[in-house]
C-alpha cells in the first residue's frame, strides 16, 4: 500500500502561529517541532505510518491540483506495477490572515458576497475564487487486487 497525499499550501497555520512566536517572543519560543510539523509531506508521511502503508510515499504539491494531481500521479503508479493499492488525494487547512491576506492581496479571492456567483469556476464571469479548508482521500486498487 503506498500514499499520495499531497496539501497546496502545507502547514500554513503552524507557519503563522509559529512565525508570531518568532517576533513577538524570540528564536527561543519556536517549537522545535515546527518543521516536520509544516511540511507539505507530513500528511502522506503520517497516513503511511499511520496504516502501516510500506509502499510508496508521493506527497504531491501542485497548488489548487493537488488532490487531483495525486490521484493521477497514484493511477500511473498502479499501471506501471509500482504498486497494488494507493491511498491518494488531497488535504487543505489554509484559512489564516497570513493566506486570506496573500490571496486577497493578490487579487485572486472573490470579491462577490453573493454565493450564486462567488464560486463559478469555469464562468467566463468569475473574478476569483472561494478560499475553502477540507480533504478528499481515495483508495485506489489495481483491479486484481
Amino acid at each position: 500500500m503506498g500514499v499520495y497525499v499531497g496539501s497546496g499550501v502545507g502547514g500554513i497555520h503552524t507557519f503563522y502561529a509559529e512565525s508570531k512566536k518568532l517576533l513577538e517572543n524570540g528564536m527561543g519560543m519556536v517549537s522545535p517541532l515546527f518543521i516536520p510539523m509544516m511540511i507539505s509531506n507530513i500528511a502522506a508521511g503520517n497516513i503511511a505510518i499511520s496504516h502501516k502503508a510500506e509502499g510508496p510515499c508521493l506527497p504531491v504539491v501542485t497548488a489548487c491540483a493537488t488532490g487531483t494531481h495525486s490521484i493521477g500521479e497514484a493511477y500511473r503508479a498502479i499501471k506501471h506495477g509500482y504498486a497494488d493499492a494507493i491511498i491518494a488525494g488531497g488535504t487543505e487547512a489554509s484559512i489564516t490572515p497570513l493566506a486570506v491576506g496573500g490571496f486577497g492581496n493578490a487579487k485572486a479571492l472573490s470579491r462577490s458576497l453573493d454565493p450564486l456567483s462567488a464560486s463559478i469556476p469555469f464562468d467566463k464571469r468569475r473574478q476569483g475564487f472561494v478560499i475553502g479548508e477540507g480533504a478528499g482521500v481515495l483508495i485506489l486498487e489495481e483491479y486484481e487486487h
